[in-house]
């Protein structure tokens, strides 16, 4: 056997595993076990003397091995025996050899975690006593921040089994592993607005003894991301984001790298998200959630960093970043409220759609098919987008109505700075927010005109599915909506609630739960709707159907009459296009005679085009009259007599 080293003054104590493992040779000794686990161990371990356990204090004879113990036992207060057992535990991890050990000496209980008894019993040498031993370790600072963990519930005290909990294990080792629900720093790179990243200077340097926690509000994930890790960054740290319940010892695994924890939140309206403690973990909390529910901690209100929209030079400034074109970035600038975070995840798109185009340089089309292919997850879960390129000459209306339309269009595009140089109580109350209610009996070209606005914006647009949205479960509905006007208004989509009586109808007296419940999903959209500061068209058959509420808070209500004559002969000359044998005189025709809107025009001229296509030849007037006779079968009415009977249908072809 080797023989017992002495402690010097200058000279370093042995490492903390060979003390551990001397005294659990010690146990052997005692209890008479002798086996080849224990001589292997006690052949390449040197036997420590008594006095090395009154070293075990004085952490500049520490050698370099330990140095990490000895600064978490520093940081927690801990015991010499709370010492010796995360060194012994974290050797137990990768030394075969004394997990053998361990195991002879718990025989016949099976396993090589060790006992608390067990460490209790061979490092009381170490403390004042067995008794107080076994009191640090199974209630000490190291338990109680969750240093190491006891398994075994159903057993007593003394047979629990004892391990390090994963992440403070990784921190000690400097192993780089993978936490459950953590991911440290912000992917992808989302670059900030200055201000931003001045502001986030500002809330860390507000941090102190009466404020430890801050929630970062955002639509934008990774825009939030990045704005949490900008927090961090003046902390001199690095923001680690945890989603879930935090695992057993994160909180001490976060102080041991210097991370601040940010915890992700993802609520709906009304509920309520208390953070987690985090055991060992004393510094600055922050939260990154969406613009509904409540977060706080320890039962106390945190405050709130709500972001907003990048001035428009702030706008033009990162998307020459991302895209490296000056006068396309103001462009874009000008017309569009976007965060930095979609103005980054839109760059990487339209980036991609020109390489996949061919493209020497990235130009609109690009932000407009990357505006069309990234949306948010979860979006066409709730809401089905609607694809038509509407081109401006396509739009048949009335002047009055073009004049409506081209004012929402102008209020749409004036948006981020309308109340500029006008007075305080207009800039008081403003929001960006467009409101617009559609008017008109269906077949009018409510939907049509809501494509050919999105166009003219070079937005998407998306037509809420309202199955989708509306749930049999309390609270499900309004979080849906809360889901889809946050997503919208982040990446600046286009909301169309077609027939939207059913989700904007008055509100009635409360006669019984299901009153109730539909009142509130009311109350809850007339809130929402209000501060909304994204662009939302309503259609309706008939503006007495909504809400006198939301009545007064739309921007613009825009009737929709069925078309007269002139508009009618327009929409049959856009529907036909140039292939066709019409004269003047079967235009005016069709348009004195056929009261009918725009979607029947347009379902007549796809069944004469059938028949027309049939023949190989152009559209004639009697295709369309076939065409028309369908529509007014559908609608219950005779087809008008001054058409004839002309027809290219025989009669056993009829629909």
């Amino acid at each position: 056997m080797s023989a017992e080293p002495t402690p010097s003054s200058r000279a370093p104590r042995p490492p903390l595993v060979a003390l551990a493992t001397a005294a659990l040779l010690d146990v052997a000794d005692r209890a008479g076990i002798r086996g080849p686990e224990v001589d292997a161990i006690a052949a390449r371990e040197p036997r420590v003397n008594g006095a090395w356990w009154q070293r075990l204090g004085d952490g500049g004879a520490a050698p370099e091995s330990d140095l990490p113990v000895v600064a978490l036992a520093a940081m927690l207060g801990l015991s010499a025996s709370e010492q010796l057992a995360i060194a012994l535990l974290i050797a137990l991890e990768e030394d075969p050899v004394l997990t053998r050990l361990v195991a002879a000496l718990q025989a016949p209980a099976l396993g090589s975690r060790p006992m608390v008894g067990l460490l209790a019993t061979a490092f009381a040498a170490a403390g004042e006593g067995a008794e107080k031993a076994y009191g640090d370790l199974v209630d000490g600072p190291a338990r109680l921040a969750s240093v190491f963990l006891l398994r075994g519930d159903e057993l007593p005290l003394v047979e629990r089994r004892m391990a390090l909990s994963a992440p403070v294990h990784a921190a000690l080792r400097g192993l780089q592993i993978p936490i459950a629900g953590v991911t440290v720093g912000a992917r992808p790179a989302v670059p900030l607005a200055r201000p931003t990243v001045a502001e986030a200077a500002r809330y860390a340097a507000a941090f102190g003894d009466d404020q430890q926690a801050l929630t970062v509000r955002t639509p934008s994930i990774a825009e939030g991301r990045a704005v949490c890790a900008a927090v961090a960054a003046a902390f001199g740290a690095e923001a680690a984001f945890v989603e879930g319940e935090p695992v057993a010892g994160l909180g001490l695994w976060m102080a041991l790298r210097n991370l601040v924890p940010v915890f992700v939140c993802e609520l709906g309206p009304s509920e309520r998200r208390r953070l987690p403690a985090l055991p060992g973990y004393h510094g600055p909390v922050l939260a990154l959630a969406g613009l509904e529910g409540t977060i706080d901690r320890d039962s106390v209100a945190i405050p709130s960093w709500r972001l907003t929209v990048p001035t428009r030079d702030e706008r033009s400034r990162l998307w020459q970043e991302s895209l490296g074109d000056e006068a396309l970035a103001a462009a874009l600038a000008r017309d569009h409220r976007h965060g930095a975070g979609r103005i980054a995840q839109l760059g990487r798109a339209a980036r991609r759609a020109a390489r996949l185009a061919g493209a020497a340089a990235i130009d609109r089309s690009h932000v407009r098919t990357a505006a069309w292919t990234s949306e948010g997850p979860g979006l066409r879960g709730l809401a089905e987008p609607i694809d038509d390129d509407v081109a401006d000459e396509a739009l048949v209306r009335t002047p009055s109505l073009r004049r409506d339309l081209e004012l929402l269009l102008m209020r749409c595009r004036a948006r981020d700075e309308l109340v500029d140089g006008l007075g305080a109580a207009m800039r008081a109350r403003h929001r960006p927010g467009v409101r617009a209610l559609f008017v008109g009996p269906s077949g009018t070209g409510k939907t049509f005109a809501a494509s050919w606005l999105a166009s003219r914006l070079s937005a998407p647009l998306y037509r809420i599915d309202l199955a989708a949205v509306t749930s049999k479960y309390i609270g499900e509905t309004e979080k849906n909506l809360a889901q889809l006007l946050g997503q919208a208004e982040h990446e600046e989509i286009i909301l169309l609630f077609d027939e939207a009586d059913s989700m904007f109808g008055k509100r009635t007296d409360v006669k019984d739960a299901n009153d109730r419940f539909a009142n509130a999903q009311t109350n809850f959209l007339l809130q929402r709707i209000e501060s909304f500061d994204g662009i939302v068209i309503l259609t309706s058959n008939s503006r007495t159907r909504i809400d006198a509420a939301f009545t007064r808070r739309l921007d613009a209500v825009i009737d929709f009459p069925p078309p007269g004559p002139e508009e009618r002969r327009a929409l049959w000359r856009t529907h036909l296009g140039a292939h066709h044998e019409l004269d003047s005189a079967s235009f005016n025709q069709l348009a004195a005679t056929c009261d009918l809107a725009g979607g029947h025009v347009r379902n007549a001229v796809l069944c004469a085009s059938l028949l027309a296509r049939r023949d190989g030849r152009p559209i004639r007037l009697p295709d369309l009259v076939a065409g028309l006779a369908v529509e007014y079968r559908k609608l219950g009415r005779t087809l008008p007599s001054e058409l004839g009977a002309a027809t290219s249908i025989t009669p056993e072809e009829k629909p």
